[in-house]
């Protein structure tokens, strides 16, 4: 899985992190943060609760002052996730489980819809359960999909819900259980962000998922392209990488 499993989004008001990474990630994750010249954290969303998203997320409870965290509310009974919402109890920080057609307060010009999950949840499956958000500033519009596939997908569109956007976040590292066809073509992505470690087990990304990007979109991943940093001003945006 990847090592990477992170977000960042912010502007001059406030900052939203979306996930963790593993647990030996947590310090370089803080690390990133604090040389942004970031001491605080207005929220914290934790798409879903296996180690890859929340493994890194003791020290970002520990080292920020943290307003709202945000979670699936889909419970786990992983040491890593009980730990975490320990650590929130204990620090008093507000806890929110939104749903479908939701909003994050986040900003006046940021508008931060909740896509998933839904009312109720989906049976035995942590990744299908995860916060999908649809980020937009302005004229761009970023989707990020946590670790939601082909089910959490086909239940967002039937439900109505535009999720036409200039950048993907891929769900569950391009794997063939997740950025189904009709799906793909309703976001038509201008760029595709793949998150995965390189060389892991579960061959990620799948080929035919690559496929299915490539052909809409210019597909980026962090097991080739290291760090990948997107930055708008609500008008138009500008993607670079780390290698």
């Amino acid at each position: 899985m990847s090592a990477r499993e992170i977000q960042f989004y912010s502007n001059t008001m406030m900052i939203l992190l979306i996930d963790s990474g593993e647990i030996d990630k947590g310090n370089e994750v803080a690390t990133y943060i604090k040389n942004e010249g970031i001491k605080s954290l207005d929220y914290v969303v934790a798409t879903h609760p296996h180690s890859d998203h929340i493994g890194g997320m003791s020290v970002i409870l520990n080292d920020f002052p943290i307003g709202h965290f945000v979670d699936s509310g889909y419970a786990h009974s992983s040491k890593t996730y009980e730990n975490m919402l320990t650590t929130i109890y204990k620090k008093n920080i507000l806890f929110e489980t939104p749903k479908r057609g939701n909003k994050i307060n986040f900003t006046s010009s940021v508008d931060v819809q909740v896509l998933n999950p839904g009312s109720t949840y989906f049976t035995d499956d942590i990744n299908q359960n995860s916060v999908v958000l649809k980020v937009t500033e302005g004229n761009v519009t970023f989707l990020l999909m946590g670790d939601a596939g082909i089910e959490a997908e086909n239940e967002i569109m039937k439900n109505g819900y535009n999720v036409d956007a200039d950048i993907l976040k891929v769900g569950h590292h391009g794997s063939r259980t997740a950025s189904g066809a009709p799906f793909i073509s309703a976001v038509s992505p201008d760029i595709s962000v793949i998150e995965v470690g390189a060389g892991n087990d579960y061959g990620h990304p799948h080929q035919n998922t690559l496929d299915r990007l490539h052909q809409v979109s210019k597909v980026y991943r962090t097991d080739l392209d290291g760090t990948i940093t997107i930055i708008t001003d609500g008008s138009s945006y500008s993607v670079s990488t780390e290698n």
